[in-house]
């Protein structure tokens, strides 16, 4: 777009007033809706995925959301907002946020994007510092718990914690020895079999919740 205008200035010797004429040309673009995950790219089943939305040009106050498909949206405070997605056991894998803004001429959409819905990996669960294969008998003596781990997963602040398992010291030569544990502890009849590992003796933790 363009718009003319003209300029006057007063001449104070002669008392004349001389025109500069003008032309100024601008551009109009309608402001487009910003959503993003603060923590990751998409939603995860059964989380509180936080995302931040805004619109250039207006107040957070004036924005508001909405989702489209399986799935909550709850405001915690302007602009920041807290999405929770249900299981669809596959049939959909993705939800829509739609964005709307309000101003003097009301309220009306400006924008929508979609996120992918994912589920959580599986914990792994360690022994020290082994998932499985070999350990040292040095770092056998050390471990007291069983610990489950997500593996390649940036979501701060989710944990597992193991509640309960079950227990094999299988020896190369010797008797089998088993037990339940009740939390990640390991158990004083747990230690006592592990007391003297050999050499190819097996450890097994199995039926992990």
């Amino acid at each position: 777009h363009s718009l003319p205008g003209k300029i006057v200035v007063k001449n104070k010797k002669t008392g004349t007033s001389e025109e500069h004429e003008f032309l100024l040309a601008y551009d109009v673009f309608q402001s487009a809706a910003i959503v993003s995950a603060t923590k990751m790219n998409v939603v995860y089943i059964g989380l509180e995925n936080p995302i931040d939305i805004s619109v250039p040009g207006y107040k957070p106050s004036d924005v508001s959301a909405s989702v489209s498909g399986p799935g909550r949206l709850r405001m915690q405070s302007p602009g920041k907002y807290l999405c929770t997605v249900q299981d669809t056991k596959g049939k959909q894998r993705n939800i829509k946020i739609n964005v709307s803004v309000r101003d003097a001429s009301g309220s009306r959409h400006i924008g929508s994007k979609e996120f992918r819905i994912k589920n959580v990996p599986k914990p792994v669960a360690y022994f020290g510092s082994k998932a499985s294969g070999e350990i040292s008998r040095g770092e056998i003596r050390i471990v007291k718990s069983i610990v489950a781990r997500l593996e390649d997963f940036a979501f701060e602040g989710l944990q597992y914690r193991v509640t309960k398992y079950e227990f094999f010291y299988v020896p190369k030569r010797g008797t089998v020895s088993n037990a339940k544990g009740k939390g990640p502890g390991l158990t004083a009849q747990m230690r006592t079999a592990l007391g003297n590992p050999m050499r190819g003796d097996q450890i097994i933790i199995t039926n992990i919740y």
